[in-house]
């Protein structure tokens, strides 16, 4: 299934102060986190793939696309830079909706680059249970799975930006408060999910996912 007016982006650009090394770059049997994360997002049938890279790069910036070489262990990312510093997740989200690089997408599927263990199935699940909710008028404006604020769909609309704003204004950072905000629909999950949504901030979480990956098919 091809989601055509669903925008998929990758929010890779924290500071990774946790790790010590920048996460996105951390490979799996060859492949950065970023790869992971960006094929998981195309194998889910999204076309687009945004980055929400956090603060300005340096070299010529294409927004949303990544170099067209082999990227190296350094990570040269490209893609959508923070239009206010040091706000987080909420803060890549908020750039990305204003940016205008996608403005005629109905909606945006967001997940964090820490997540390696995600497939398409979490995706698919995610746009369609958000879409069914909407075909059946009823009033939500995204939708996430219990107990988990990432990954996330959000519509793309004047009151989501509106919300954004503000709680950034505040300096509300937690995704979670934006859901409420927003209207998000709570979306029960199979505890076959649960393990897909490790995610890896410390050297620890690191050593951990060997153990996670031989109990994922994913890998």
């Amino acid at each position: 299934m091809i989601f055509e007016q669903i925008v998929g982006v990758v929010l890779c650009g924290g500071k990774s102060s946790r790790m010590g090394k920048d996460k996105s770059a951390l490979t799996i049997k060859g492949n950065s986190l970023l790869e992971i994360t960006k094929n998981c997002l195309h194998e889910a049938g999204l076309k687009k793939v945004l980055l929400s890279t956090g603060q300005m790069h340096t070299g010529q910036m294409i927004a949303g696309q990544m170099h067209t070489g082999q990227m190296s262990a350094g990570q040269k990312k490209q893609g959508i830079p923070d239009i206010v510093a040091d706000k987080g997740p909420m803060g890549g989200m908020y750039s990305v909706l204003s940016s205008g690089v996608a403005e005629d997408a109905k909606g945006f599927i967001f997940v964090p680059v820490d997540m390696p263990l995600l497939n398409k199935e979490v995706i698919v699940h995610l746009i369609k249970q958000c879409q069914i909710s909407l075909s059946n008028g009823e009033l939500v404006n995204g939708c996430f799975y219990q107990g988990q604020p990432m990954p996330c769909y959000i519509e793309n609309n004047a009151r989501v930006k509106r919300v954004l704003e503000e709680l950034i204004d505040q300096n509300q950072l937690a995704i979670k408060v934006l859901l409420k905000r927003i209207t998000a629909k709570v979306l029960s999950h199979d505890s076959a999910f649960d393990r897909r949504f490790a995610n890896v901030n410390t050297p620890e979480d690191w050593r951990k996912l060997d153990n996670l990956i031989e109990k994922s098919e994913k890998f």
